[in-house]
């Protein structure tokens, strides 16, 4: 009786042992499954990530060649000289300004020339020119006992405007000033002047316009043209 008590404990022994074997094993195959499907999903989600990279890819090179190619077409083109020099063609009242101890002259835009003023020298000539190269007026800066300065005023197309003129005389009490109008061609016009101290006469008096033919000024009065200020 005691012999087969022993054998029946041994026989339930072996029994749950392999019972907890079959369960292991069964557990076992489970958490293997497991891990297989883990590795599918882990490969799967790769492969997802390569194709979104690759299809960002594709779908941006044709963005970036725009980009590059718009780049190429902003970029600035370069001379093929590496510097550049400056337009000398005379334009706008071009001036040709030497120093001082020598001629200056000042041009038409054409080119032609409209004033030569000479040296500094105690009498200083200037010349007026008409456009075809002819004289049309003379007048001089003087630095003696007395003085006369000219200030010459252009127009847009390089030629005179006006000259403001003043003239002290030195010993005299009287001080002297005017100014010539000129047209487009550097034709003289007209003048007024003016004396310091003056009177009102004077100021009746002070005009005058440009007699062309005999080439001298002509008091203004009934015979001759208005002027127009």
């Amino acid at each position: 009786m005691k012999h087969f008590f022993l054998i029946f404990v041994v026989a339930i022994c072996l029994l749950s042992c392999k019972n907890n074997d079959s369960e292991m094993k069964v557990l076992q195959d489970k958490l293997d499954s497991i891990d297989k499907k883990l590795e599918e999903l882990k490969k799967e989600s790769k492969e997802k990530d390569t194709t979104i990279i690759a299809k960002d890819s594709l779908s941006k090179k044709p963005q970036i060649k725009k980009l590059e190619e718009k780049a190429k077409e902003e970029k600035p083109i370069q001379s093929n000289t590496k510097t550049s020099k400056p337009n000398t063609s005379k334009e706008k009242n071009p001036t040709v300004i030497k120093p001082s101890n020598d001629t200056t002259y000042y041009y038409f835009s054409d080119g032609k020339l409209s004033v030569k003023v000479a040296p500094r020298s105690d009498r200083q000539k200037i010349w007026i020119y008409f456009p075809n190269g002819k004289v049309s007026y003379e007048l001089e800066n003087i630095r003696m006992s007395y003085t006369c300065f000219n200030n010459l005023f252009f127009r847009k197309n390089g030629a005179v405007e006006k000259i403001e003129s003043s003239l002290n005389p030195g010993a005299s009490m009287y001080m002297y000033s005017s100014v010539i109008y000129f047209d487009e061609n550097n034709l003289p016009s007209y003048k007024i002047d003016e004396k310091t101290p003056s009177t009102l006469e004077d100021h009746m008096n002070n005009k005058s316009v440009w007699d062309s033919k005999n080439k001298r000024w002509i008091k203004q009065d009934d015979r001759t043209p208005k002027i127009k200020e």
